[in-house]
């Protein structure tokens, strides 16, 4: 059962947009990953209530440059305890659900001549500290908050386009997952966010 109530509006001369909305969800029966006889599977577990706030803003302070912000706050737990196989109880934090993220970043976008248009953006990315996985025995582990800045830049000639990119710039090594099976040495595997990384792109239009 969802409920949301939220508002959107801007600026008589479009500078500014601003969007924000709370919610909040109550599960019945949520669905929640458990080993079962060295297997992964989901089952069903008790109730469960997820409630937040979402914040977007938008300025646009020339032509062709536009700078964006958004936010949220989450708190998503259970609100009974789930069975003893599953092993979360009464106020855990849902699974990898941040409490906290947020996104800051300016985009352009401006034609320079009749053929040729640029294009380049800068962005920040935050995500909140989170909980692994429900598990009987060991707990829920903590996964730290990390943060990621991206960047491109392309131009638009006629029919031919160039993108340059460049994916965590700070080389983060934020932690998304770990594996729901651990080793017998008590090692854990982890997935982790895409190294630092540069790219180019070629397209064309036909």
């Amino acid at each position: 059962t969802n409920y949301e109530l939220g508002l959107k509006t801007q600026t008589a001369d479009r500078l500014l947009t601003a969007e924000v909305t709370a919610f909040l969800t109550d599960w019945k029966d949520i669905q929640l990953l458990v080993q079962v006889e060295g297997f992964g599977v989901n089952t069903n577990g008790p109730s469960a209530r997820s409630k937040g706030v979402e914040l977007n803003l938008t300025l646009n302070p020339a032509r062709g440059l536009s700078l964006y912000a958004n936010g949220s706050y989450v708190d998503a737990h259970l609100t009974r305890d789930a069975p003893a196989m599953v092993g979360g109880l009464r106020g855990d934090p849902l699974p990898y659900n941040p409490k906290w993220q947020s996104t800051v970043g300016a985009n352009y976008d401006h034609p320079q001549r009749a053929t040729l248009r640029a294009r380049a953006g800068l962005s920040w990315h935050y995500t909140g500290a989170r909980r692994s996985d429900f598990d009987p025995v060991n707990g829920q582990r903590r996964l730290d908050g990390f943060s990621q800045v991206d960047a491109h830049a392309g131009l638009d000639f006629g029919r031919f386009r160039i993108d340059a990119f460049a994916r965590n710039l700070t080389d983060a090594r934020g932690i998304v997952n770990i594996g729901f099976f651990g080793s017998p040495t008590g090692d854990l595997a982890a997935s982790v966010i895409r190294p630092r990384s540069f790219g180019l792109a070629l397209g064309m239009s036909y």
